[in-house]
């Protein structure tokens, strides 16, 4: 498995695991498509011992839980068929391995059926858990964990997962658009509905900052849609990284040359990381998103 950035965190927990080592519970923390779940695959094959060659999601000793196609959030009864699972395992001592995808994603009934299990974990059980951010995992599941940042892979890492006959324009283009995301990039190389859908949404802010303000409030309704005040905010979260990654690429196209414009952009980019740490607190989501929008340069 080729990992594309934070080799130092993944090459340290994988040394913790072949040495046994390894806190029994962790949480990767990232945005999306950064390598979360790669990383976890990689130090579940240190802690069970198996090559690239054998599938992970057939060995016994390792449960994936994560949300349904067709569900936002991983509930109780998800949390509850893992425990049952590994309650059938209880009578060995082979190591096994519980991933938790988006446990940010959790339910409250759910985090607290998963708090119970890694209170008392069985001595060979570990816990790998990855999350986007942690403002919705609640403070007793954190502190029982080890927690490791991710961090955005450079371009020079990023670079290797790009086809030779890339174009120099195209190859900034897709670098612009991954921001150090190597799952981004990897879906920019092979698929070319991804690229349409990234190159439609760059046109979606280019046409946002041209509106007026009514339009603006209800592009936010529409991204909102309906749901709890979790999967809302989840939704704005992730909208804002992708706003982040619009008004960088536009300031590279359009803001080195107009330095007004520039200074916009470069204020909208400060506000957009203070909503993002003010969504960490208990604060109306809508309400802040809304402000932001509004705050957006006109062009």
């Amino acid at each position: 498995m080729n990992i594309i950035g934070n080799t130092a965190i993944t090459n340290q927990l994988s040394n913790l695991a072949q040495t046994h080592e390894l806190p029994q519970a962790i949480i990767l923390i990232g945005p999306e498509h950064i390598g979360k779940t790669h990383i976890a695959q990689h130090i579940t094959r240190a802690i069970l011992q198996i090559d690239e060659s054998r599938p992970l999601q057939a060995h016994p000793e390792f449960t994936c839980v994560k949300k349904a196609d067709d569900a936002h959030m991983i509930v109780v009864e998800d949390i509850r068929r893992m425990i049952a699972h590994n309650a059938h395992k209880a009578f060995n001592n082979n190591p096994r391995v519980v991933m938790i995808k988006n446990v940010h994603a959790c339910t409250l009934q759910a985090a607290n059926a998963l708090l119970k299990s890694i209170e008392e974990p069985h001595e060979s059980t570990y816990y790998i858990l990855t999350a986007t951010h942690t403002q919705t995992i609640p403070q007793t599941i954190l502190s029982r964990c080890a927690i490791y940042q991710l961090s955005h892979a450079s371009d020079g890492e990023m670079i290797t997962l790009m086809s030779n006959t890339s174009e120099e324009a195209h190859t900034q283009k897709k670098l612009t658009w991954a921001a150090g995301r190597p799952g981004v990039l990897h879906q920019l190389e092979n698929n070319d509905e991804t690229h349409a859908q990234w190159y439609d949404e760059s046109r979606q802010l280019f046409s946002l900052l041209t509106s007026s303000h009514d339009k603006r409030l209800i592009w936010v309704e529409e991204i909102i849609g309906k749901g709890t005040r979790a999967t809302k905010k989840e939704a704005l979260y992730n909208r804002l990284d992708r706003c982040i990654i619009m008004l960088r690429a536009l300031l590279f196209s359009h803001g080195l040359q107009k330095k007004k414009l520039a200074k916009q952009i470069l204020t909208s980019l400060d506000n957009a990381r203070e909503v993002k740490e003010k969504l960490k607190k208990n604060v109306q989501p809508k309400g802040l998103f809304d402000a932001f929008v509004l705050s957006l340069p006109r062009l």
